[in-house]
């Protein structure tokens, strides 16, 4: 009777060998894919070098994002110094003369610093002005409508 006990317990034995022989061969199958997608076209052997070689592309995208980074705030700052506020306003000063030949325009970057550019048309002739603009205001005395032009480049006629 013994021995047929260790005929039992020697064959559920072998049955979870077998179990766990098959339940490794899928694991490794799985494995293999895995590996095959990540050594596609190298070989395992140079582990090591694929390695190196992913953390080398890595480190040039680093420096090329750095470097586009470094061109980005140069850009930004130039974008804001550079002149993205303009309006343009025409009026008749005098009532005498005939339709609207005067005008002022208003040009300026993103801290309202620029300047107004005005022409006064009248029957003697034309004139032209400029004003400088610093923070939106100017140090010299400025007309109605060229003070109206800059609230409008500026936003601030609204």
């Amino acid at each position: 009777m013994t021995e047929q006990i260790w005929y039992f317990l020697l064959g559920g034995l072998l049955l979870a060998i077998v179990g766990w022989l098959i339940f490794l061969t899928f694991n490794y199958r799985r494995l293999l894919k895995k590996g095959g997608i990540i050594f596609e076209g190298n070989d395992p052997a140079k582990l090591e070098e694929i390695i190196k070689k992913y953390f080398e592309s890595i480190k040039t995208v680093d420096q090329n994002n750095q470097k586009i980074e470094k061109v980005l705030k140069k850009t930004k700052k130039l974008a804001e110094s550079s002149i993205n506020k303009v309006a343009l306003l025409r009026y008749n000063p005098f009532g005498d003369v005939g339709s609207d030949q005067s005008f002022s325009l208003c040009l300026l970057n993103s801290s309202d610093d620029g300047f107004v550019l005005s022409s006064i048309h009248s029957r003697e002739g034309t004139r032209v002005y400029s004003k400088p603009i610093k923070s939106g205001n100017s140090t010299y005395n400025l007309s109605k409508e060229e003070q109206k032009v800059i609230n409008i480049a500026t936003k601030k006629g609204e």
